[in-house]
């Protein structure tokens, strides 16, 4: 008893669909006049034939025209991706100049720096040979 109710709405839900086939063919038929009913029975569809290549001629157009809008938009975008590739490496390639020309002056700037000091010392060892020698000659004047 029990499992007859558990069956009962499935049976009744899978009714609905074939309820609602019944009820739309023949409205489909209904919708198509006589000579349309004649020319399906007999397969020649003649009269639909040139509605049908109108239709595919504009499908095929739509998709022809959605095919290269889509293409275009892709061109488009591949043209930004490597425009944008190319400005980045530009830029990148001016900072890489610019840390190369900051560490050249850097290395000039240490560069100077040395021979100044090698310099001062170079003219540091002269003025205590002069004043070495000035001391010798007082020393052998007294």
């Amino acid at each position: 008893m029990n499992r007859q109710r558990e069956e009962w709405p499935m049976r009744r839900r899978s009714l609905l669909p074939l309820l609602a086939l019944s009820l739309a063919a023949p409205g489909a038929a209904l919708a198509q006049t006589p000579q349309d009913l004649l020319n399906n029975f007999l397969g020649n569809n003649n009269q639909r034939q040139p509605d049908d290549r109108r239709r595919e001629d504009e499908d095929r157009r739509r998709w022809e025209e959605d095919r290269r809008r889509a293409d275009d938009e892709d061109r488009r975008r591949r043209e930004d991706d490597r425009r944008r590739m190319d400005e980045n490496r530009r830029s990148q390639d001016e900072r890489g100049r610019r840390v190369d020309d900051r560490s050249r002056q850097q290395r000039d700037l240490d560069r100077q720096r040395q021979e100044v000091e090698a310099q001062r010392r170079q003219v540091e060892r002269e003025r205590q040979r002069i004043e070495q020698e000035r001391r010798r000659i007082e020393m052998q004047r007294r």
